[in-house]
């Protein structure tokens, strides 16, 4: 069990800044970071992780609990949180974390859009998938809110970020619900590469602190 924590954990607890693993195989640590819109993910075992992220939240509406149990309607709070890791160059790669909706921490429900969901989706009586109803409709709503801004206020741009896109057939019925709420705001989000040569600066300008300074080092 201990061996399948991933950065998911870190990205899920934002207030975590490190986790210590010790096994008889020895200790390993994860660590966290926040530059800009980046988190770094620096695990002992397998070495560093950039992810590019976005985080909504807000308050429910109390009808949108009102077939929810006592507990959670005591907690009307909304969140998503959408992560993609990305090389050297910015450019989105798959996630190696396990392909299934966090809510906010792993369920049985597939999901097949190239990204980690992390979201307080309300859970059926086995706690192994979202429940459906109004509470999950609007959060799957949200989700297509946040996603659509991901894409939007991706830098740089390339021929690489179409790969974020999902296509149209879902792996179960809450993934295709997500990728029907992501590609209907997508015609309206300005993220494909453009035709027009970019100037050198709008090359440079995606770059978050972390680069920022280690480019600075290297001529110093």
């Amino acid at each position: 069990l201990l061996a399948a924590v991933d950065d998911a954990l870190l990205l899920t607890l934002p207030g975590l800044a490190e986790v210590v693993i010790e096994t008889p195989d020895g200790v390993r640590t994860l660590s966290r970071s926040a530059h800009g819109p980046y988190t770094h993910i620096d695990d002992s075992a397998q070495g560093p992780r950039r992810w590019r992220t976005v985080f909504h939240h807000g308050p429910v509406e109390p009808a949108l609990l009102a077939d929810r149990p006592v507990e959670e309607r005591l907690r009307p709070h909304w969140s998503v949180t959408w992560a993609v890791p990305v090389d050297e160059s910015g450019a989105p790669l798959r996630p190696r974390t396990a392909p299934v909706v966090h809510a906010p921490t792993p369920t049985d429900e597939p999901l097949g859009i190239p990204a980690l969901l992390i979201a307080s989706f309300p859970l059926d009586t086995a706690r192994r998938h979202p429940a459906p109803g109004p509470l999950t409709d609007f959060l799957v709503e949200r989700a297509g809110d946040a996603y659509a801004e991901l894409l939007g206020a991706w830098q740089p741009v390339s021929t690489g970020t179409i790969d974020l896109v999902p296509g149209p057939l879902g792996k179960g019925g809450l993934d295709g619900a997500l990728r029907g709420a992501i590609l209907a705001r997508l015609p309206r989000v300005a993220f494909l590469e453009p035709a027009a040569p970019r100037e050198p600066e709008a090359e440079q300008s995606w770059a978050d602190d972390w680069e920022q300074d280690r480019d600075r080092d290297r001529t110093d």
